[in-house]
C-alpha cells in the first residue's frame, strides 16, 4: 500500500470510528473510549502526514508558485480543523467531559463537517499533487 492509500484509508476509518459515537450515543463509557482512540488515530494520521507526506510538497513548492500557495492554504486550513478537532475531543473525553446529547450532536455535526470537507479537499486536490511528486 503506497503512502497515498494508507492516508485515504486513515480517513475512512477515523470517519468510520466516529459514525460509530454517533450511532450509540455519549453517555456511556464505550463512547468515550472510542473518542479517545479516534483522538489518538487522529494524532497519529497527523504525525504521519507530517513526516512522510508533507517534505516532498514542501521541497517541491520551493520552485513551484501555485503549489506554494495551494501548501500555505492548506497549511492555515489544517492549523483550524486540528485545533477545532482537539476542542471537540477535550470537550468530550475525560473527566470534565459533558454527557449533553444534544450539544454533543451539535459539535459532532460541526466537526464531521469540517473533517469531512478536509478530507475532501485533501484526496481531491493535495493526493493528486503528491503522486505527481513521488512518481
Amino acid at each position: 500500500m503506497n503512502l497515498v492509500d494508507e492516508l485515504i484509508k486513515d480517513h475512512a476509518d477515523l470517519v468510520g470510528v466516529l459514525s460509530k459515537v454517533k450511532a450509540i450515543g455519549i453517555s456511556n463509557n464505550e463512547s468515550r473510549s472510542i473518542l479517545s482512540n479516534a483522538k489518538n488515530a487522529l494524532i497519529g494520521h497527523l504525525k504521519k502526514e507530517d513526516a512522510k507526506f508533507y517534505p516532498p510538497l514542501k521541497q517541491a513548492a520551493e520552485t513551484d508558485k501555485s503549489l506554494k500557495i495551494l501548501l500555505d492554504i492548506f497549511g492555515k486550513d489544517m492549523d483550524e480543523v486540528t485545533h477545532a478537532a482537539m476542542e471537540f475531543f477535550d470537550k468530550h473525553t475525560g473527566a470534565n467531559a459533558t454527557n449533553h446529547e444534544q450539544e454533543f450532536s451539535r459539535d459532532f455535526g460541526s466537526l464531521m463537517a469540517r473533517l469531512g470537507k478536509r478530507i475532501k479537499d485533501e484526496e481531491t486536490r493535495l493526493y493528486p499533487e503528491y503522486n505527481k511528486i513521488v512518481k
